[in-house]
Formats: structure tokens, sequence, C-alpha cells
């Protein structure tokens, strides 16, 4: 089983059935140095697939705490962030989990469009 679809399951069943609310759970998934944060980049996985997980660390990091600070971006990110966008970037996460496991199953990549 690859790193990639490891992580992957991991950061899902944290979202799925951490006990803190939906934002903390979110930081856990991203920032655990052995979840999705740090995935290497594995030229065996669809560009479909590594882009999805790129863009939401992406989006996930966008903010600071102050300008002259730069920290923890993630935190900064989800510490800001309504429960109804949290939520948003867990079901992207499930989603993302759910492609994956049918790629490895059929082999079929989805496509955005």
């Amino acid at each position: 089983m690859s790193n990639f679809r490891v992580r992957l399951r991991s950061a899902t069943e944290i979202l799925a059935t951490g006990e803190c609310e939906v934002k903390n759970r979110l930081g856990l998934v991203i920032t655990n140095e052995l979840l999705l944060a740090n995935i290497p980049d594995d030229p065996n996985i669809p560009q479909y697939f590594r882009d999805k997980q790129a863009a939401i660390i992406k989006e996930l990091s966008s903010r600071t705490w102050k300008p002259h600070l730069e920290g923890d971006r993630v935190r900064a990110t989800i510490h800001r962030m309504r429960f109804k966008t949290a939520a948003s970037f867990a079901r992207r996460i499930w989603n993302l989990y759910n492609e994956f496991e049918e790629y490895e199953h059929s082999g079929f990549i989805p496509h955005d469009g």
C-alpha cells in the first residue's frame, strides 16, 4: 500500500472519529508530521491526486498570525476559519480519499471539469 494511501486513510480516520471539534481535527490531519502535509512526492501517484492534496495544503496555509510573524501558517489559517469552512475542507479530504480508493481498485482517475 502506498505511503499516500496510508496517510490519506489515517487522515480520514482522524477526521471521522476524533473527539474534538472539526477545526482541531483538521489541524491534526494537516500538521501532524506523519499525515497530509508531509507526504513525499511520489511520481507513481497520478498527478490528479497529488494536485488535489497540494491544493488542500496550500489553501490551509494561506494566513499568518501577523505580517511580521511567519509562525505556523496552518494554525493561523484554521484559527480564523468558520465551522462551515472547516467542514468543507474535511469533506474535500474525505472525497480525495474515496477517489483514491476507487483508483486503487479500478484504475479510474477522475478529472476536473
